[in-house]
């Protein structure tokens, strides 16, 4: 049998596994594009979406071809090789090239590629946040005298890392899952229009003081929230960055209730 690393496969196998989630009885279009032979792009997309709707076709027992797994292997890794030569290595590029040949060529995936994706974006949205927290400590060592945060509140708390230079790359402030661009944007003068992510606060708009959290309340770590994605980003999920460095993803009403806890009198 053949055998694939699953290194290899990563991306590949994501989007199959949320393949097999769709229902077999679900009607098929039995439409197709037109002949796209005279353009190699788009010959490389309608063999992607074929390639998907054969191993759903696998994977629900509907397997008019009779293909053995040795063959659903090959084709998984003819699949990541097409991924790879029209997207290349950026992990956005997959995701919008994935989008558009579900949308153009598996339009009965549809659903189970929205939950994949779903999932993706909010994969590289907590990537983002570590990268902040690592970020952040950079901050505190080299300009808050190895003590402070950016005292600053909500969006500015955020975009100060950039202000400051110690995060060089701004597109690390913005959650995949918006699509936006802040390139031409200044970040001092415009912080909300800058990052899709807010920083700690008063709840009053003004900078929060972290050690009376810690020292005066007795807030461990593990439970003072640092940075998190606007609401609306995610589909009723907030994804939290804390103190002590985790990442969390919890429901509006969860991230609500963290935060009335810090911001008690």
């Amino acid at each position: 049998m053949l055998r694939i690393g699953p290194k290899k496969r990563f991306l590949a196998f994501l989007l199959v596994a949320s393949l097999f989630s769709c229902s077999k009885s679900t009607e098929e279009t039995g439409t197709s594009p037109s002949d796209s032979a005279s353009d190699p792009t788009e010959a490389k997309k309608k063999e992607l979406g074929e390639g998907y709707k054969t191993i759903r076709a696998y994977k629900i027992g509907d397997n008019p071809d009779s293909l053995t797994q040795e063959d659903v292997d090959a084709l998984v890794e003819r699949m990541e090789a097409l991924i790879e030569d029209l997207a290349g290595k950026d992990e956005a590029k997959k995701i919008e090239l994935l989008a558009e040949v579900v949308e153009k060529y598996a339009p009965e995936c549809r659903d189970a590629f929205r939950k994949y994706r779903n999932t993706a974006f909010r994969t590289e949205c907590a990537s983002n946040l570590k990268q902040i927290y690592v970020a952040l400590i950079d901050y505190k060592m080299n300009f808050g005298k190895r003590r402070f945060f950016p005292r600053k509140a909500g969006e500015a708390f955020v975009a100060e890392l950039c202000v400051s230079k110690v995060l060089l790359d701004p597109r690390i402030l913005l959650c995949p899952a918006t699509g936006r661009s802040n390139e031409g944007v200044d970040p001092e003068k415009n912080p909300e229009r800058f990052t899709d992510y807010e920083g700690i606060d008063n709840g009053r708009g003004s900078p929060c003081s972290i050690s009376t959290l810690r020292n005066q309340k007795k807030i461990p770590s593990t439970s003072i929230p640092l940075v998190w994605d606007k609401k609306g980003n995610h589909e009723g999920i907030r994804l939290v960055l804390f103190l002590d460095g985790h990442v969390a993803s919890m429901s509006e009403e969860e991230f609500q209730e963290v935060m009335k806890n810090i911001r008690a009198e």
